[in-house]
């Protein structure tokens, strides 16, 4: 271990390379997998990586202490601090939430783990609304405000794949009629967009109509969230 230890802390140029193969070395020892989780902590990749390859049990404890430290270190805010919040939010949520308070992180930069922790304790409503705010979900900018509604629809019924008339009739009913929007959505579906776009419009509509179940479950599932 003090061979490997020195191999971390010297001036390395892929630090993850030389982790991975110590992880390779350590096999299934359990002793050699704790304490190799100890020298990740020397490098924000190796961390990211030993927390994604260790069971629950071996990574538990490890981030209940680095999350209970007074700074995030060793991880800047950036993917490996995203990764690591990610794995905590799963395994036990209460963390992420603590930390992000502790070490006064901005919803911005940690949405995806503090949106899956809050949802994970059952605050749909908070974590769908960071998602919304921070998500970068697609908006629904007004693109014909001179047609009429009933035009609109008519078209969409003839056309499904008329995106104009289907995203002009969600701006006017994303927010004040997000019944009205789950339909317009349903006829959009018979057309060719994109699953993944109509799934996150879906979102939002089902967020404005209260249904934050359902709101979470399609986002989990377009977002691919246990």
């Amino acid at each position: 271990l003090a061979a490997w230890r020195r191999a971390l802390t010297r001036d390395v140029v892929h630090p993850l390379e030389v982790f991975q193969e110590m992880l390779v070395l350590a096999g299934n020892d359990v002793t050699l997998m704790r304490e190799l989780g100890h020298l990740s902590m020397l490098h924000p990749e190796t961390f990211a990586h030993w927390t994604q390859r260790t069971s629950p049990e071996l990574s538990l404890p490890l981030l209940r202490r680095w999350a209970a430290a007074s700074s995030p270190d060793p991880l800047p805010v950036g993917d490996a601090l995203d990764t690591v919040l990610m794995r905590a939010a799963v395994l036990e949520p209460q963390l992420v939430i603590d930390a992000a308070q502790r070490w006064q992180l901005q919803d911005a930069t940690v949405w995806r783990p503090l949106s899956l922790a809050l949802a994970g304790r059952g605050q749909l409503q908070q974590a769908l609304a960071i998602i919304l705010q921070h998500g970068g979900l697609p908006g629904v900018q007004s693109t014909e405000p001179a047609v009429a509604t009933p035009l609109l629809q008519a078209r969409l019924a003839t056309n499904p794949g008329d995106l104009s008339a289907g995203v002009e009739l969600l701006h006017r009913q994303m927010e004040a009629q997000p019944l009205a929007a789950l339909s317009t959505l349903d006829w959009m579906g018979r057309g060719k967009l994109p699953p993944r776009q109509l799934a996150l419009w879906r979102v939002q509509a089902l967020y404005h109509a209260g249904d934050y179940e359902g709101a979470w479950r399609v986002w989990a599932t377009a977002s691919g969230l246990p």
